[in-house]
């Protein structure tokens, strides 16, 4: 018996020991499959953008020592590979954000057809971490791919095509690539220090002034619609009134109920206690005035 006890006990502690290895074992799956996700979205993908971001505008900007590009400049002036590596990836990121807070923008300054349906609208996530944990791999690498495809795509046409038709002009012209006037006294360490300084600061930039961007977008949207008769499939249209007229209808007993693009207000309390008054029969209201009131004597 006393044998058994013991063989019984060893099996549960290998038991124990197998499910102990076996949670360390997803644990330390979970956070590879969370540290490749956030490098290869934060990382990977800034820096792609950024070196082809750098290649399109290294005509326009030369650095020390006749050096083309951003990076290779950052290179020159004394930052190093560190520099150059940290001077793509601000490149990227700035992109990426100023495209997606363009385009966020844009989502609700267009008729709802056209972007609401193709563009997710930003939202707070707090549980993020379980998100990224919960979804496949399979999953990340699409929308990776397609987060690429469609940065590279506005690149192109926003970046690297005005680059290339303004070359030639700027070359007749005979205006010379930018050359920014740079001194520093620990360029090793003033480089780095400035760019991270400088995504901080957009950072700030564009959350402060993203609504002056879809103010500028509505209006360039509501001079250049009607000039090619696309209102009617670009620009939101909202009715005059809201509520049709019904029998019985006492709104204009009722304080105004306003319309903010297209989110309605909820009304106020006074509204909804003259709704449930108008609603009453004459015969109700006058016993319910006369039952909730004494009657004043005669003496």
């Amino acid at each position: 018996d006393d044998d058994d006890d013991d063989d019984d006990a060893l099996d549960q502690d290998a038991i124990d020991d197998g499910a102990l290895d076996d949670a360390a074992l997803d644990a330390a799956a979970a956070a590879a499959k969370v540290a490749a996700v956030l490098a290869l979205k934060m990382a990977a993908l800034p820096a792609l953008l950024g070196t082809g971001l750098d290649k399109a505008i290294a005509g326009h900007v030369a650095g020390p020592d006749g050096a083309k590009g951003c990076a290779a400049a950052a290179s020159a002036a004394g930052g190093g590979a560190a520099g150059a590596c940290l001077a793509r990836w601000v490149l990227g990121i700035t992109f990426m954000l100023a495209v997606t807070v363009a385009v966020l923008q844009l989502r609700e300054r267009l008729h709802p057809a056209a972007l609401a349906g193709r563009v997710r609208p930003h939202e707070p996530r707090p549980d993020l971490l379980a998100t990224l944990l919960a979804e496949s791999a399979t999953l990340h690498a699409k929308r990776l791919a397609t987060s690429f495809a469609i940065y590279g795509a506005l690149l192109v046409a926003l970046v690297y095509a005005p680059a290339a038709a303004a070359s030639p002009v700027l070359a007749y012209l005979d205006v010379g690539p930018f050359r920014p006037r740079l001194a520093y006294a620990a360029p090793a360490a003033q480089i780095p220090l400035e760019l991270l300084c400088f995504h901080l600061a957009l950072l700030t930039l564009l959350e402060r002034l993203k609504r002056r961007v879809g103010d500028a977008q509505a209006a360039f949207l509501a001079a250049a619609c009607p000039v090619f008769g696309l209102e009617a499939y670009l620009l939101p249209r909202f009715a005059e009134d809201p509520y049709p007229e019904v029998e019985g209808d006492d709104r204009d007993r009722a304080p105004d109920d306003r319309w903010v693009r297209a989110r309605r207000v909820s009304p106020s309390l006074s509204f909804a206690r003259i709704r449930a008054r108008a609603t009453k029969a004459p015969g109700d209201r006058r016993r319910g005035a006369t039952s909730g009131r004494p009657r004043a004597s005669a003496a």
